[in-house]
């Protein structure tokens, strides 16, 4: 009763703003608010406009992708933070695995900062359109996009289809799924003689099964991982925290903050370092030395 009497008095963005700061804490809610207002007052993104990320090139953008890069961006702390992040790695190094890469953005801001190439993959056939997209937008940004997920295995696997209510018209509906052809990192390095130094992984939980398909090229090629940790669906698939944790360490990464902090414990970090939707943390994983 006192929260249907709460939810009628009290306006929606009010509400929301009080679940930040449960969520986040005062001292954390300021902060984000404060990295916000800042990108606000920086610029709006706008479909068919460019977008200044800070790099020489900007970025246009698709009707389809300024929800995302508003809401990463624009209007969401800790996602502004992983941009500043990833600012100040990508121009050490030359080529980005940009693996479950949705619409493309990072692999926009990528290509972007360093004139340099990208490489997407996308498995979801909504969010390989809007990656499709992005790319007719911008032909002068070397993104090189595939249509494939990155596993422990290959083959093809049902997948549940991405719906965000936006393409419902398109024939998206919730519970839907599609064939998913999955490849490993290895298989695809060695199929194509090139190796990336630099990769961002958001995967919804499978990150253990990427980083399993692609010791060899992790141990020998890569740098540098922008990692989007998703620990309740690694749990959902019967692994750990614990498990990424020790596969990544076996390989020389050490594991830092987005503000370049090193973590000691992976578990313990994403307990202190609440998400707004549960269940995922951000992190660095760089090579040592």
């Amino acid at each position: 009763m006192l929260r249907t009497a709460v939810r009628r008095l009290v306006p929606a963005p009010v509400r929301a703003e009080l679940f930040r700061v449960r969520r986040l804490g005062p001292s954390k809610y300021v902060a984000y608010t404060r990295l916000e207002r800042r990108e606000r007052r920086r610029q709006v993104p706008m479909a068919g406009a460019p977008f200044d990320i800070g790099a020489p090139t900007p970025i246009v953008l698709h009707a389809s992708t300024v929800h995302t890069v508003r809401s990463h961006w624009v209007d969401y702390g800790h996602a502004i933070k992983e941009l500043e992040a990833f600012r100040r790695l990508a121009p050490d190094h030359r080529l980005l695995f940009d693996v479950g890469a949705a619409e493309g953005i990072f692999s926009a801001a990528f290509c972007a900062l360093t004139g340099r190439p990208a490489w997407a993959f996308e498995p979801s056939p909504v969010m390989f359109r809007r990656l499709s997209e992005l790319l007719s937008m911008n032909p002068a940004l070397d993104i090189r996009a595939h249509h494939t997920a990155l596993g422990a295995t290959a083959g093809v696997v049902r997948a549940r289809e991405y719906t965000d209510g936006q393409f419902s018209a398109a024939g998206v509906g919730e519970g839907d799924t599609h064939e998913m052809r999955v490849a490993t990192l290895d298989d695809f390095v060695r199929a194509h003689g090139t190796a990336p130094d630099f990769m961002k992984i958001d995967v919804e939980g499978m990150e253990l099964a990427v980083v399993t398909g692609g010791r060899e090229t992790l141990s020998e090629h890569v740098r540098t991982l922008v990692l989007e940790v998703h620990y309740d669906a690694l749990a959902q698939r019967g692994e750990a925290m614990e498990d990424l944790e020790r596969a990544l360490r076996e390989m020389g990464f050490g594991l830092w903050t987005l503000d370049f902090a090193e973590i000691p414990s992976l578990r313990a970090y994403a307990a202190s370092e609440p998400e707004m939707v549960p269940g995922y943390t951000i992190v660095i994983a760089r090579k040592r030395g």
